[in-house]
């Protein structure tokens, strides 16, 4: 794995939740959750985001259907990642498979004792650090980063 941080993005069509981790570092953590707002302005305080440190690469999640086929909700990640891509050249931007993630978020915060009605403005961030954490342990020891790089064209 390279030096420099990697972020973790959790994209959904209200809330795009953020993540980063430190290389050398084991654990992701929650950074913030942004508003998708109808001028796609959210790109770019992602954009932001990203560039304000050095980035080594971001994990995008890909919602797939428990069947493992591509659905609306991955189609729209598969889309925003590709938009975030072109954005931030040349730092690599990969797709992580996120299936159960915002069910495990929740069941994280239920964990932590924060109420229910308090989970939305926190579930998208912790679900990124999910998505994250799961690219990091699937590409410990391995040269290459997981998850499928997005190509622009």
């Amino acid at each position: 794995m390279q030096n420099g941080r990697f972020v973790g993005v959790d994209v959904g069509e209200a809330r795009i939740g953020v993540a980063q981790v430190f290389a050398g570092m084991t654990m992701a953590v929650p950074v913030t959750t942004l508003q998708v707002s109808p001028d796609g302005s959210e790109l770019e305080e992602l954009v932001e985001i990203i560039e304000a440190e050095t980035t080594a690469a971001v994990f995008v999640g890909l919602p797939l259907l428990m069947s493992g086929k591509e659905g609306a909700a991955a189609r729209m990640s598969r889309s925003y990642a590709r938009r975030l891509a072109r954005r931030i050249v040349p730092i690599p931007v990969h797709l992580i498979d996120e299936r159960l993630t915002s069910a495990s978020a929740h069941g994280k915060l239920r964990e932590a004792g924060v109420k229910t009605r308090d989970h939305k403005q926190m579930v998208d961030q912790v679900a990124a650090q999910f998505i994250l954490q799961q690219a990091l342990d699937l590409s410990a020891g391995n040269a290459q980063f997981a998850g499928e790089l997005v190509i622009i064209d």
